[in-house]
């Protein structure tokens, strides 16, 4: 009876875990036999008599081991570790100490000097990590952060912006720091106690505003804002990537999609042209402000898409530059794809009117038709397999909630039959 109760929970068994697709996977590990130690099956020299794998905070094992005398990490010594105050330290990949040294996997890293206060430090997404003790900042590989100044480790910290997000920016009770590539540059004109982080490396005091360690002119702090799409302005000007954009009223001017932007006087379609950048229209005359739509409407503007948009007056084609689509009904103007278009009078390829005669327009227009079908076919697939990933899923707790209480159920069986025999 015993042995047909053990058959069916191990058939119970192998069906739950065939069911996810679960195989055993055999990875390297401690072998203990014939009075020696092995990893991998290498002998290491370990005291079989005082051998245990040390285990992290979850309880898990990842190849620390130690004796009386050596600690070990997958078979290798680790040199000059201490097996008495040997520790992992949590919440990192291979970091450990003992009373006197930190160790990197199987390397001391010489130049921490206290362990005791050792602790590590990142910024948001842990981008950037350091480590300190009550002596100095270090990078991760131990070297020392910044030799020619002194840091306050313990009121040294990495800085957000307000919405919680990662910066380059830290500070201690002295200082503001701009961390890259895990070193710091003292930023001395800065004001600590009114120093805060903006967006996209971007930051002020009640004096200045900067950008990442540089010192930026002519800004207003105290109505400086970070706009989208390299943006910024304060109450006097506008600035695209820290340069000063004249024309724009900063008042008014907003960041709309893709490359779109508007104040009260214009709206613009591109950014900001670069010193003696030159533009032409499809007949080769020269662009005098090519990044303005110069008959468009700021108050009724709208953005269909990246390539097309309209206001009460014109519709607007853009690939390279910005061209009005001539005799188009403009209530009726509906976009097929990015390319092709139509109003209740006539079909548009890339803003000019289109032969519905041509065949390779007609060509083109049933490419089209055909990718929107497919696009619609993907979206009903991704919505379907979302639903499927939902069922398997809930099929999975049913199917484990009926395994739990067959097993259970099967050994209040065998406890009822050893009870009945009693």
């Amino acid at each position: 009876m015993r042995k047909i109760l053990i058959t069916i929970i191990l058939l119970i068994l192998g069906n739950f875990f065939c069911s996810k697709n679960s195989f055993a996977v055999l990875v390297c590990s401690y072998q203990m036999d014939n009075n020696v130690v092995k990893y991998c099956g290498q002998e290491i020299n370990a005291d079989l008599n005082f051998f245990k794998q040390i285990k992290n905070v979850d309880g898990g094992v990842n190849g620390y081991a130690k004796d009386k005398n050596t600690v070990f990490l997958k078979g290798k010594i680790i040199k000059d570790a201490d097996p008495n105050t040997f520790e992992l330290i949590p919440d990192t990949f291979y970091l450990s100490r003992d009373k006197d040294n930190i160790f990197s996997q199987t390397n001391k890293l010489e130049s921490i000097k206290d362990p005791e206060t050792f602790k590590i430090i990142k910024n948001k997404n842990s981008v950037i990590i350091l480590y300190k003790d009550k002596y100095h900042l270090y990078k991760p590989n131990g070297e020392i952060v910044n030799k020619d100044y002194e840091i306050d480790t313990a009121s040294f910290e990495f800085l957000s912006n307000s919405d919680g997000e990662r910066s380059a920016y830290s500070k201690d009770k002295n200082n503001v720091y701009c961390c890259e590539f895990n070193d710091l540059k003292i930023l001395s004109y800065v004001d600590v106690k009114t120093f805060q982080v903006l967006e996209n490396s971007y930051s002020k005091d009640k004096n200045n505003v900067y950008y990442k360690n540089s010192k930026l002119a002519d800004r207003d702090a105290a109505t400086f804002q970070v706009l989208e799409n390299s943006y910024s302005k304060d109450k006097n000007n506008v600035y695209y990537k820290n340069s000063k954009l004249a024309d724009r009223d900063a008042a008014t001017f907003e960041v709309l999609k893709y490359t779109y932007s508007k104040d009260k006087n214009n709206v613009y379609y591109r950014y900001p042209p670069k010193d003696n950048e030159i533009f032409q229209d499809d007949y080769g005359n020269i662009i005098k402000r090519p990044d303005v739509i110069e008959t468009a409407d700021p108050k009724t503007f709208k953005i269909i898409d990246a390539r097309n948009t309209k206001d009460k007056n014109h519709v607007y084609y853009h690939h390279g530059h910005i061209r009005e689509v001539e005799d188009v009904d403009i209530d009726s103007y509906e976009v097929i794809d990015m390319s092709i278009s139509k109003d209740k009078n006539n079909y548009y390829y890339q803003g000019n009117k289109a032969d519905i005669n041509d065949p390779d327009f007609l060509i083109r227009l049933e490419n089209s038709k055909e990718n929107i079908k497919k696009n619609q076919r993907l979206i009903e697939d991704a919505q379907n397999q979302t639903k499927l990933a939902e069922k398997i899923n809930m099929d999975y707790k049913s199917k484990k909630n009926w395994v739990i209480f067959t097993i259970s159920g099967l050994l209040f069986f065998v406890i009822f039959l050893k009870f009945i025999k009693l």
